[in-house]
């Protein structure tokens, strides 16, 4: 019978890297012959999407009713959401569950009790760690996901510091294996001419250092900081920032008064290293504004090393390590002064002597050799299963 493997994600599924990254490796594992991926519905995209002979993703539409309070609305239109993926009719036998966040571990329980396959809990992020959560609600998210890990086989955080935290905070008798999200080889340039040429698109002189941000362009991630510090900067200081988020326009005001300012649309996740390669630096300072982002290891990091150009990080536990343990970049505080006394002594002979290091980092942080940790909990995942098969 057909071995089918499963993700939940509450997001449209539209810049899903790691999601696909991970069913592509399922599939080469040979532990599923399928994978069906759920996610939400929004406007303009499809219900149904195949994304190759052994991979499909399915959006449901999330409901919402006026007759109902938000919050009300809100709990409704999740619990038909996931009523829709418990119901659903696999061809073939689902073997691996695999939930992307802890708002959709609850489902991810039922399917498991209902299908009896084996459950990985993938999360992404510190998520009783973060921002916007309503006062006390971190408390009540921390009871609820240490008595939902009781029924999970193997959890997978994003660094050595979240699982740290996962296995103190709840006293687990394992702690969760780590798996980065690092980009494939394939994403890296092969000929420095394929570059995409950010002097020549933006009319940057020759001899001016070019460092780019690439992400989300929301609050936490210095936007206001280098928009200012770059304000008062001269001519052959650049700084182009590529992405979307609330912030856009801010930038877009910014690069309209001064001409050593950019903003870059975004691109789709495989040709964001082609762009970014064109730059000098890359710029990644998340502020501290809370656990999750304090122990948080950013694709940003990541993709610049494939990218070949030195990165400067915060001086966050996480980046650091790489930063120094690589030697391809610098950290610094996130504040004014610091960026703006990093930007006026750097030299290109700096820039230079990083680079030299970015060609072996880029040949040990890629997902090539981080998906064989993915299939060792996979393989656990399922074994762990059986064997409590065997028991009953």
């Amino acid at each position: 019978m057909k071995k089918i493997n499963c993700h939940i994600s509450h997001t449209d599924l539209l810049h899903a890297s790691r999601l696909r990254k991970e069913t592509e490796t399922l599939i080469k594992s040979g532990l599923a012959d399928e994978v069906v991926v759920f996610g939400k519905r929004t406007e303009g995209l499809p219900e149904f999407e195949r994304v190759d002979s052994k991979r499909i993703f399915i959006r449901f539409k999330l409901l919402k009713s006026k007759l109902f309070p938000r919050a009300l609305s809100l709990f409704l239109g999740y619990i038909i959401w996931g009523a829709g993926i418990v119901r659903w009719r696999f061809d073939g036998k689902l073997v691996l569950i695999n939930c992307h966040s802890l708002s959709v571990l609850p489902i991810g329980i039922v399917l498991k009790l209902w299908k009896g396959a084996s459950l990985v809990y993938d999360t992404h992020e510190l998520e009783t760690e973060q921002n916007g959560t309503p006062v006390g609600g971190n408390k009540v998210l921390k009871i609820l996901e240490k008595f939902m890990l009781r029924f999970v086989d193997e959890t997978i955080v994003v660094s050595e510091s979240i699982a740290d935290w996962y296995k103190s905070s709840y006293g687990l008798g394992k702690r969760p294996y780590v798996v980065r999200n690092l980009p494939p080889l394939a994403w890296a340039v092969q000929n420095p001419r394929d570059a995409v040429n950010l002097r020549e698109k933006f009319s940057i002189p020759i001899d001016a250092i070019i460092y780019i941000y690439h992400g989300g362009v929301t609050i936490d991630r210095s936007i206001p900081l280098m928009l200012d510090v770059f304000s008062e900067l001269s001519w052959n200081q650049h700084l182009i920032i590529m992405g979307y988020g609330p912030l856009v326009e801010m930038v877009r005001e910014a690069s309209e008064r001064k001409n050593n300012i950019h903003y870059l649309a975004p691109v789709e996740s495989g040709r964001v290293v082609g762009y970014i390669s064109g730059a000098d630096c890359a710029i990644c300072l998340i502020e501290n504004s809370c656990l999750s982002y304090y122990f948080s290891l950013p694709n940003k990091l990541f993709e610049s090393i494939m990218a070949k150009i030195p990165i400067v990080v915060s001086d966050f536990p996480e980046m650091a390590k790489i930063v120094d343990s690589y030697g391809v970049g610098w950290k610094i505080q996130v504040s004014r002064e610091s960026l703006r006394n990093f930007i006026l002594s750097l030299s290109r002979q700096d820039i230079d002597s990083k680079s030299a290091r970015l060609e072996e980092a880029s040949r040990s942080l890629n997902w090539e050799n981080e998906s064989a940790r993915l299939d060792s909990v996979y393989f656990r995942a399922v074994d762990h299963d059986r064997n409590k098969q065997i028991l009953k």
